[in-house]
């Protein structure tokens, strides 16, 4: 897998988990929490240091500057 996409496993799913998540904080009033245990953060400490890793944001952050946004990403 690592050979023909230049990541590991987990690091791509990390990466479609997070995706997942980015898209909820735009388009859904879910809490930060229900949408990190959704798509597999069972740590929201954990979740918000990998989001802001990817994004450069924190998850609350994020959703304000992207609120209402409808590009996918």
């Amino acid at each position: 897998f690592k050979e023909q996409t230049g990541q590991t496993v987990t690091d791509a799913l990390r990466e479609l988990r997070l995706r997942q998540a980015a898209r909820l904080l735009r388009h859904s009033g879910r809490s930060v929490q229900e949408i990190a245990a959704e798509v597999g953060f069972h740590c929201p400490f954990h979740f918000s240091r990998r989001f802001r890793q990817a994004f450069g944001a924190s998850p609350r952050e994020y959703r304000q500057q992207t609120r209402g946004e409808r590009t996918e990403s």
